[in-house]
């Protein structure tokens, strides 16, 4: 897997910890529209140095393969992060899955970008790491997500219960999976 790929309109790039201060803006500058899909972050979330010390968490979990966050930048303007995609908890052996996620500045939505980088994602996923199935979790009043996902051809599963613990409440999540039929080893 490298840490760099292309779309028409996109670059995906897996970031080093210098790339904290363009992680940090695009948190910031979508703080209040990522807070009610997002568990509660500490004041210091908001600051360069938990940026780079994550940066570098994500750094080793590439290198490791076991997890993957490609940042987002429009080609016209590489400067500016615009989303993430991530594969996280990538598992081989008899499992070969991953968790997929993924988070769109407000500015950039219902534009195609988060559907064009998914696309890359998935197609790295199944092609270079082989995996055989990825999984969505979404709450169920995140109406676009569960639109996007769908697009994308992952099935419906089932309601995953307290799935995870946002804005200090555990939430019900629904379940998506995308299975790849050609990856039997």
């Amino acid at each position: 897997m490298k840490t760099h790929y292309e779309t028409s309109r996109l670059h995906l790039q897996v970031l080093t910890p210098d790339f904290c201060e363009a992680v940090l803006q695009f948190y910031e500058t979508n703080r209040t529209f990522f807070a009610p899909y997002e568990p509660l972050c500490p004041e210091s979330y908001y600051t360069a140095s938990y940026q780079y010390s994550t940066l570098l968490t994500e750094q080793q979990m590439f290198l490791k393969q076991k997890g993957v966050r490609f940042y987002l930048f429009e080609k016209r303007d590489p400067e500016t992060v615009i989303g993430t995609i991530s594969f996280s908890n990538i598992m081989q052996g008899f499992f070969k899955s991953a968790i997929t996620g993924y988070k769109l500045d407000a500015r950039f939505q219902h534009q195609g970008y988060a559907l064009e980088a998914l696309q890359k994602g998935i197609k790295i996923m199944f092609g270079e790491l082989k995996l055989h199935r990825l999984t969505a979790c979404i709450m169920e009043n995140n109406l676009p997500s569960i639109r996007l996902i769908e697009k994308l051809s992952f099935s419906y599963e089932g309601i995953a219960r307290e799935y995870a613990l946002i804005q200090g409440k555990w939430e019900d999540h629904l379940q998506y999976a995308l299975l790849n039929r050609s990856a039997l080893f």
